[in-house]
């Protein structure tokens, strides 16, 4: 949240330039263009009382890599939610039933005194897969199990995970043109320093990521990937590593992005086991009174 002292905020014509190069209005949809439209218009007066609540990402699996991706955080959800529901709502019907239903659900759940905000995103995705929106419940420090109850609840499932007895940060579902298509849940690592193979640096404010891809999906008992913030010359030094060499079609689409704009990259999230998989937020940089 923006206060006394702190920086100005996010300079608007950059993000909405930012938004025309990662969503190019001749290679976007008609509904991209209306929610890209919609979320601007939201974040002209947002960006004025709160930091890094637009956040964009890049993806790169065995498919190739996704730019045109986004996340919108709602921080104050909980003193203004009428207002951010009727935004939610209207941001999810622009993009099917599919989206409308699972929004309406997400709001019901967010009643709880468990949540701390909510979040909305879209993911165009590679190769011929559908583009997916994206809906997220954070959960207050200290919430206890029953955030976790709540989570199982909205997906329907009993399974368990190895991961249980951490507290559970977040939860996000997929949701594709057929309804949900997948679901994640956030554990924070607890204990000593998380470690990643292939990378020496500094591991800070570790999650253990749980995908669940159907209700009785085997692989969700385990952690899939750990994500993790990415602090001071955290992203050079991951980039550098091991762990990234992988991936250097998202390290070079990332480099060539930020020739034309200041980015910082906030968090990164990296499958384990060895499978091709690298998601990297990040917010645009450039400040000033426009």
């Amino acid at each position: 949240m923006a206060a006394s002292g702190a920086p100005p905020p996010v300079r608007f014509e950059r993000a909405c330039a930012l938004r025309d190069a990662l969503f190019p209005p001749d290679h976007s949809s008609a509904p991209e263009r209306r929610l890209l439209d919609a979320v601007l218009a939201r974040f002209a007066h947002d960006r004025l009382h709160f930091s890094d609540i637009l956040e964009w990402s890049l993806s790169e699996d065995e498919r190739g890599v996704d730019m045109a991706r986004f996340s919108y955080a709602f921080p104050g959800f909980v003193r203004a939610r009428e207002d951010v529901t009727r935004t939610a709502l209207a941001w999810a019907d622009g993009l099917g039933a599919g989206a409308s239903r699972a929004a309406r659900s997400v709001l019901r759940a967010a009643r709880s005194p468990t949540v701390e905000q909510i979040l909305l995103g879209y993911a165009r995705g590679t190769g011929d897969g559908p583009a997916r929106a994206k809906f997220y419940l954070q959960f207050r420090d200290g919430a206890g199990p029953s955030a976790l109850e709540l989570a199982r609840a909205l997906l329907g499932t009993p399974r368990p995970t190895t991961s249980d007895r951490l507290p559970l940060h977040l939860l996000g579902l997929d949701v594709g043109p057929e309804g949900l298509a997948g679901a994640k849940l956030y554990f924070a690592h607890v204990g000593d320093p998380a470690t990643i193979e292939g990378f020496s640096g500094p591991v800070h404010n570790a999650l253990w990521i749980h995908r669940l891809r159907h209700p009785d999906d085997p692989a969700f008992e385990t952690p899939g990937e750990i994500d993790f913030a990415l602090v001071g010359s955290t992203w050079d030094a991951l980039a550098s590593s091991p762990a990234l060499a992988p991936h250097a079609a998202a390290r070079v689409a990332f480099e060539d992005l930020g020739g034309s704009f200041r980015l910082r990259a906030r968090r990164a999230s990296l499958a384990l086991r060895g499978a091709p998989k690298l998601n990297l937020y990040y917010v645009l940089d450039e400040r000033g009174a426009t």
